[in-house]
């Protein structure tokens, strides 16, 4: 078993306690999703979902559907279109206006955003969405098994890697499957209709551990048997395995993103300490063929143990732990991916303190990314629920504070980054 993945399960159950940090290339699932075919299978969106923010404190979501929707299609999340108001993609975000969302929105589903060339895709276990704008989304036209697979930007649109058996550690983000096996390929030109490709090339066969698409392909880390291998795919469809220097052979890599013009990878050392601790060794890439070793990061006393990237368009920050400790999370952050600098006050949100837990001190709220932006949201006064304040950066390291409109009683643990708001449990945080 890569101990690596196993370690981070058993962090995020224990930091749930207070927070559990989350980013889009790390996550859960639950629910089951279509199952895949050999020839896509098409259905017409008649539906549509809206809401609106208001701006009071008890803002409510109300769900509409065209009048053109049969039964089957308005009961089902997967084929009703949506729109997540807020502020332009890219633009500066000032305040999060906050709504609960009504009991069957599509928003409810979706635990990964994927920034590409051609707009945005969302998805989770009953479905996914497409926009080229990010505040429109329609639903796919092809039947995908969407709570088991991860899709990825290539260098011709986007990829999806379907697989079996899932395993879903935490509340958002793709799954990734819990032994190795069949690994199929879907591409889209689109983000709507999606074509079956057959078996990924070179990966199938091989247990998928976390993979990471940008403008020229995408990235992938694999257990085969006992060795750690890492791909490049310009296609998503046909992997080849690339050179990755100071990291382990033997467990593979459990952080993977695209953000700043580079591929990153957190990868295990290939040298361990003396206590048998694995240090964390980042690498980048800006082709994702050629990789540099960047800088192991530094903990307070124990190597850094980094296994959830989070990427911004001047910067990027990664949550994990120290090695060996049953204690609590750790941030890093860096400005080019080859040097890390410990968040040692987990800014912006701060710290708290549970009685009775290894370690005792926690993080007082939670960190996602859209690829462009980092948001963080805190926790109010009883660290039980957000307290709808938050903060945005482009970096990690300079954070500018929201107002909050509204006060969303989110108690799930789990958050995600879309470019116009954020979505927290059953809240929706438009920006602005």
């Amino acid at each position: 078993m890569n101990r690596r993945r196993s370690r981070s399960k058993a962090s995020g159950s224990l930091s749930a306690l207070a927070v559990l940090t989350v980013a889009i290339s790390v996550g859960a699932c639950s629910g089951s999703g279509a199952t895949a075919s050999p020839s896509a299978s098409t259905s017409t969106p008649s539906a549509s979902a809206t809401f609106s923010a208001a701006a009071s404190t008890t803002a409510v979501a109300t769900l509409s559907e065209a009048t053109s929707a049969s039964p089957s299609t308005s009961s089902s999340a997967s084929q009703l279109s949506f729109e997540t108001p807020g502020a332009a993609p890219g633009a500066a975000w000032t305040a999060l206006t906050w709504a609960k969302l009504p009991p069957g929105s599509p928003l409810l589903s979706v635990r990964v955003v994927v920034p590409w060339h051609g707009g945005y895709v969302a998805y989770g276990p009953d479905g996914l969405w497409a926009s080229t704008d990010g505040k429109s989304w329609m639903p796919s036209v092809t039947s995908l098994p969407t709570d088991r697979m991860v899709v990825v930007e290539t260098a011709a649109g986007l990829a999806a890697l379907t697989f079996e058996s899932p395993a879903c550690p935490s509340p958002t983000g793709p799954c990734y499957p819990s032994v190795a096996g069949a690994v199929t390929a879907w591409t889209s030109t689109d983000g709507l209709s999606w074509t079956a490709r057959g078996p990924a090339v070179g990966i199938s066969g091989m247990q998928l551990m976390t993979a990471a698409g940008g403008p020229v392909g995408a990235i992938a880390s694999m257990m085969f048997g006992d060795r750690s291998v890492v791909s490049f795919s310009a296609d998503g469809v046909t992997w080849k395995t690339v050179s990755v220097p100071g990291i382990s052979s033997t467990s593979a890599c459990p952080g993977a993103g695209f953000g700043s013009a580079k591929y990153v990878l957190l990868c295990p050392g290939s040298k361990e300490t003396a206590l048998g601790d694995s240090q964390t060794q980042p690498v980048w890439s800006t082709n994702g063929v050629d990789w540099v070793a960047g800088k192991a990061p530094i903990a307070t006393d124990r190597p850094a143990g980094m296994d959830t990237l989070l990427a911004g368009r001047n910067g990027f920050m990664a949550t994990g732990y120290i090695p060996g400790e049953a204690g609590p999370p750790q941030w890093w952050r860096t400005a080019d991916a080859r040097s890390w600098q410990i968040v040692p006050d987990y800014s912006p949100v701060g710290s708290l303190t549970l009685e009775g837990t290894p370690g005792g001190t926690y993080t007082n709220g939670w960190l996602s990314a859209d690829g462009t932006r980092i948001v963080a949201l805190a926790l109010d006064s009883s660290h039980l629920s957000v307290s709808g304040g938050g903060w945005t950066s482009w970096d990690g390291k300079s954070w500018s504070k929201l107002k909050s409109v509204g006060t969303p009683q989110a108690g799930q643990f789990a958050e995600t980054a879309f470019p116009t708001g954020v979505l927290a449990g059953e809240w929706w945080g438009a920006a602005s």
